[in-house]
């Protein structure tokens, strides 16, 4: 089976991408919202507001022009990443937000990677979700947020450590599910030579998690 063929199995159609992008963004946009309600008062609730106005416009502007598309499916798979990361309390709610953010950017820029290879996306489609992407303000906001709630409150990064290395397994199998391998599947049960593709996306996928987690002085 050539690379390309098994390429094809695991790649999303642009619509259903581009539909994901919004309902993803979205989806941080509300988590966002939360956040600065939970934070309100706090040092730092000003990055928060910055992080959620930051991704509040790209979310207006992938909502604009998102195709309909399988609108059961989409929130699924946008699930499939939100429920077993939620945080049990703001500051978990608060990595969360920023380690989701990395992880659904890393997933939906691998999945462009694999259209523009394959050929399925023109120069017009490209530039359209480069616009929907690079989330660094809200990303270096949410940064300086955690930052800040770890000097004031010494006891809080340890136990975002660990959250943060469990949060990594629970991503890894929506990074499978974003390539159509549900949990419990062999990669290679979907199409021969599956594993090999998608244990090479996993690994750069989760060695950007970790710089993430490292940037924050949490071990990965």
């Amino acid at each position: 089976m050539t690379s390309e063929s098994v390429i094809s199995a695991l790649v999303l159609s642009p619509d259903r991408l581009h539909a994901l992008l919004a309902q993803l963004l979205s989806s941080f946009e509300a988590d966002l919202a939360a956040l600065v309600g939970e934070f309100d008062g706090a040092s730092f609730a000003a990055e928060l507001v910055v992080a959620r106005d930051s991704i509040a416009g790209f979310a207006a502007a992938a909502r604009a022009e998102a195709p309909a598309d399988n609108p059961e499916a989409v929130v699924a798979l946008v699930d499939g990443l939100r429920v077993p990361t939620r945080g049990r309390d703001r500051f978990e709610r608060l990595l969360t937000t920023h380690s989701n953010l990395g992880f659904a950017e890393d997933g939906v820029r691998q999945q462009l990677e694999w259209l523009i290879e394959l050929g399925r996306v023109d120069e017009t489609w490209q530039q359209k979700f480069e616009a929907l992407l690079g989330w660094d303000d809200a990303q270096t906001a949410l940064v300086a947020a955690l930052k800040q709630a770890f000097e004031e409150d010494t006891t809080v990064d340890d136990r975002l450590a660990m959250w943060g290395r469990r949060n990594a397994g629970d991503a890894a199998v929506w990074g499978r599910q974003l390539c159509g391998i549900e949990p419990g599947t062999r990669a290679d049960d979907v199409i021969e030579g599956a594993e090999e593709v998608t244990v090479a996306f996993l690994a750069k996928f989760l060695a950007q998690h970790s710089r993430r987690m490292n940037a924050l002085a949490l071990a990965a």
